[in-house]
C-alpha cells in the first residue's frame, strides 16, 4: 500500500476515533446529566416521604407518653380522693360511685384501688361496676409490682396486654400511703386514630401520578408492606426492589434500584435514635430521561458523520504532500545502508523551507558522517582483531603455564603426604586428603618417633589455595621435627605452636590434632588444638574420644595445651577428619554434619580400615551431588590390633591414599 493511502487512511482512522470519542462524550454526558438529576430527584422525594413516614411513627409514641403521663396525674387525683373519701367516712358503696362519676367524666374507663396481693378495694370498669366482695385482679397487681412494693412511687406501661383483657390498654398505678394501689386504666383508641390522621396514605395517594411517580409502598422493619398505592398496574415490587429494601434496612442509607424504563428509590423511616424502622420505596417513570437521550444520541451521531467526511477529504490533500519527501528520505536510507549514498538523490526536497527540507538537509549531513566513519571504523576493526588475537595468544601461553605449576604444586603437595603407614604388625590404617581447589591447606602425616611409639596427627589451616598450602607445608615440616625431637604431646605442640607464629607473616592459623600411640600397650596420648574430636569404635560402641579443645596453631605463642590420654584395646579403631568432611555441603546448603560421620562408621565398623574410609568418602559424595567442594577433604582411619606378632599381611594390608 502506498504511502499516501497510508497516511489518509491514519488520519481517517485518528478523527474517526476523535468523532466517536465526541460522540460517545456527549452522549454520556447528556444520559449521566439526566440521570444524576432524576436520582437527585428521586432521593428528594423518597426523603421528604421517608422523613414524614418517621415523623408520623414519632408522633404516636410521644403522644402515647403524654398520655402516660397524664394517666398517672389522674390516678393521683383518684387516690387522693380515695383518701379523703375514707377519711371523710364515706361508705364503700359512695366511694365506688364517685370513681364511676369521675370515669364516665374523664377519658379513662376503668379506676381500681387494689391491696399489694391483688384484692380489689374499690373500683369501677367501662361498664362502672362495681367490684365483688372478694374480688381480685392479679395480672394489675403482677404487672405494677414495683409499685406495690414501694420501690417505685407511680408508674404508667403504654400499652400493657394482660390475660383478662381482650386487647392491649394503658394502665398507670400510684401507691396510697397505706400500701394501696390506684391503678387507671384506657383504651389506645386515641393513639391509633392519631397514626390513621397524620399517616403517609394521603401523602401517597397525593404523589402518585405526579413527577413520573408511578408508585409508593412503605413497609416496616420486618419488610412488611404498611401502606401503597400504584398506577399503570404495577401491582407489587420486584425482587430487584424487595432486595434494596432489605439493603436499606441493614445499612441505613437510601439505595438506588435501575430497572429498564423505571427507576426506584429506598429511603430508610428513622426513630427518634436514627436507626431504621421501616423503608420507603418510591418508584419513577424514566420515559422522559429517555426520549431525551435518544435525540441526544442522534445528534452525537450526526456531528460525528459530519467530521467524518471533513476529515477524509483533509486527508487525502495532505497525505500527498507528506508522503513524497518522506518516499525519497527512505530511498536515501537505502541508498546509506547500500554505501551507494549521493547529495544529489535529496536535492530537490532539501530545498523546502518546511521541516521536511532541514530533515533532508541534516540526512544528508549525516549519511556523508556516517559514510566516512565506518570507513574509519573498518579500519580500526581490523587493527584491534590482529591485536586482540595476539592478547589472545598471550594470554592462553600463560594460562598454560599456571596450570602446568599448579599441577605440580599439587604433585608435590600430595608427595609430602606419606604413602604407607609405618611398616608394624600392630596397626591398619588408610588415609585420604582431596583439596577443594588444586592445592589445599589440609594435611595428616604418621611416623614413628622410636621402635614403640608413632605419631599421628592431622591439621586444616586456614583459608584456601596457594596461601594455604604454602602454610601448611611450613607447618608440617614444623610439627614433624619438633615430634621428633619431643614427642610428647604436652611438649611437642606448644614448641610447634611458638615456631609457627614466629614464621606466620599473613597470620593464619591451623587447628591441630597431635596424638602419640604406643604400639605395644595401646597407650594413646594426644593434644587437641582447635580440631575436631576423632571418633573411637571400640566394643562399647562408637563416641568421640574425650579430649580438651585447645586454642589453634599460629594464634600466638607462650600457650599451653592440655594432655589427654586413653588406652586402645586390641581391634579398637580412631577416625580423624577435618572439617571438610562435617561441614560438605550439598547444592542446597545442608551440612553433612558430624552426626552423618558417626553414622557412616558405624555402618561400616566392622569392615577393614580401607572399606570404612572408603563408606566414609563416598557418603559425603552422594550427600554433595552435584555441588562444588566446600572445603578440602582429609581423613585418617587408623586401627590398633594389638602388641601380638600378627603379620600385616594378614591384617588386610597397610595402606595410605593422598
Amino acid at each position: 500500500m502506498r504511502l499516501s493511502h497510508r497516511i489518509t487512511l491514519l488520519i481517517v482512522a485518528l478523527l474517526s476515533v476523535t468523532a466517536l470519542s465526541v460522540a460517545a462524550s456527549l452522549i454520556w454526558l447528556g444520559d449521566r446529566a439526566l440521570t444524576s438529576r432524576a436520582d437527585s430527584d428521586s432521593r428528594a422525594i423518597a426523603g421528604l416521604l421517608a422523613d414524614g413516614a418517621s415523623l408520623a411513627a414519632l408522633i404516636p409514641g410521644i403522644v402515647t407518653q403524654e398520655v402516660g403521663r397524664q394517666m398517672i396525674a389522674e390516678a393521683t387525683l383518684a387516690g387522693m380522693m380515695v383518701d379523703a373519701a375514707r377519711q371523710g367516712g364515706i361508705s364503700d358503696y359512695e366511694i365506688n360511685l364517685r370513681l364511676a362519676e369521675a370515669a364516665a367524666r374523664t377519658a379513662l374507663d376503668e379506676i381500681w384501688v387494689l391491696k399489694p396481693d391483688g384484692l380489689v378495694v374499690y373500683g369501677t370498669n367501662a361498664q362502672y361496676d362495681p367490684p365483688n366482695p372478694g374480688q381480685r385482679d392479679d395480672s394489675l397487681a403482677h404487672a405494677f409490682e414495683a409499685v406495690a412494693q414501694g420501690r417505685r412511687w407511680a408508674e404508667s406501661k403504654v400499652p400493657l396486654e394482660l390475660p383478662d383483657y381482650s386487647k392491649p390498654m394503658a394502665f398507670a398505678a400510684v401507691r396510697l400511703g397505706d400500701g394501696h394501689l390506684v391503678v387507671v386504666g384506657q383504651n389506645l383508641g386515641v393513639s391509633d386514630d392519631l397514626r390513621r390522621r397524620i399517616g403517609p396514605s394521603r401523602t401517597i395517594e397525593t404523589m402518585v401520578g405526579q413527577a413520573d411517580i408511578q408508585a409508593v409502598w412503605i413497609f416496616s422493619e420486618a419488610e412488611a408492606v404498611l401502606a401503597g398505592t400504584n398506577l399503570g398496574g404495577h401491582a407489587s415490587p420486584t425482587p430487584a426492589e424487595l432486595a434494596g429494601v432489605r439493603e436499606a434496612i441493614q445499612s441505613g442509607r437510601t439505595k438506588t434500584v435501575a430497572a429498564k424504563g423505571a427507576t426506584s428509590v429506598v429511603s430508610p423511616l428513622l426513630d427518634a435514635d436514627r436507626l431504621p424502622i421501616g423503608t420507603v420505596l418510591v418508584r419513577f417513570s424514566t420515559a422522559a430521561a429517555e426520549a431525551a437521550a435518544h435525540r441526544n444520541i442522534a445528534i452525537s451521531v450526526g456531528l460525528a458523520a459530519l467530521l467524518l467526511a471533513f476529515g477524509a477529504v483533509a486527508a487525502r490533500l495532505v497525505s500527498g504532500r507528506i508522503s513524497g519527501p518522506i518516499l525519497a528520505i527512505a530511498d536515501a536510507a537505502r541508498a546509506v545502508h547500500d554505501r551507494s549514498f549521493r547529495a544529489a538523490m535529496l536535492a530537490s526536497v532539501g530545498g523546502r523551507a518546511d521541516e521536511i527540507g532541514g530533515l533532508a538537509r541534516d540526512f544528508t549531513k549525516m549519511a556523508e558522517q556516517v559514510l566516512a566513519r565506518e570507513e574509519e571504523l573498518d579500519r580500526l576493526v581490523a587493527l584491534r582483531t590482529a591485536e586482540l588475537a595476539e592478547r589472545n595468544s598471550q594470554l592462553t601461553q600463560a594460562v598454560n603455564a599456571i596450570q602446568a605449576d599448579l599441577d605440580a604444586a599439587r604433585a608435590l603437595q600430595q608427595a609430602i603426604l606419606p604413602q604407607v603407614f609405618p611398616d608394624r604388625a600392630s596397626l591398619s590404617g588408610k588415609a585420604v586428603m582431596t583439596a577443594a581447589r588444586h592445592v589445599g591447606g589440609d594435611f595428616y602425616d604418621f611416623f614413628m618417633v622410636d621402635e614403640e611409639h608413632m605419631a599421628v596427627l592431622i591439621a586444616d589451616v586456614s583459608g584456601k589455595g596457594i596461601p594455604a598450602a604454602l602454610f601448611m607445608a611450613v607447618s608440617r615440616t614444623v610439627l614433624r621435627a619438633r615430634a621428633i625431637m619431643t614427642p610428647a604431646p604436652a611438649e611437642c605442640v606448644p614448641s610447634a605452636n611458638d615456631e609457627i607464629v614466629s614464621q606466620n607473616p599473613q597470620e593464619l592459623f591451623i587447628t591441630v590434632f597431635y596424638g602419640l600411640l604406643n604400639i605395644r600397650t595401646g597407650d594413646f596420648r594426644y593434644v587437641n588444638a582447635g580440631h575436631l574430636p576423632p571418633v573411637h569404635v571400640g566394643r562399647a560402641g562408637i563416641a568421640r574420644i574425650p579430649c580438651s579443645r585447645g586454642m589453634a596453631l599460629g594464634v600466638m605463642d607462650g600457650l599451653s595445651f592440655r594432655e589427654d590420654r586413653m588406652t586402645l584395646a586390641e581391634g579398637d579403631t580412631l577416625v580423624l577428619y577435618t572439617d571438610g568432611v562435617s561441614e560438605a555441603m550439598n547444592e542446597g546448603d545442608q551440612e553433612f554434619t558430624d552426626q552423618r560421620v558417626l553414622d557412616s562408621v558405624g555402618r561400616h565398623a566392622g569392615k577393614p580400615v580401607g572399606d570404612i574410609l572408603d563408606g566414609l568418602v563416598a557418603d559425603v559424595a552422594e550427600f554433595v551431588g552435584e555441588a562444588p567442594p566446600s572445603d578440602d577433604l582429609t581423613c585418617i582411619v587408623l586401627r590398633y590390633l594389638g602388641g601380638g606378632t600378627v603379620s600385616v599381611s594378614a591384617r588386610g594390608g597397610i595402606e595410605a591414599d593422598a
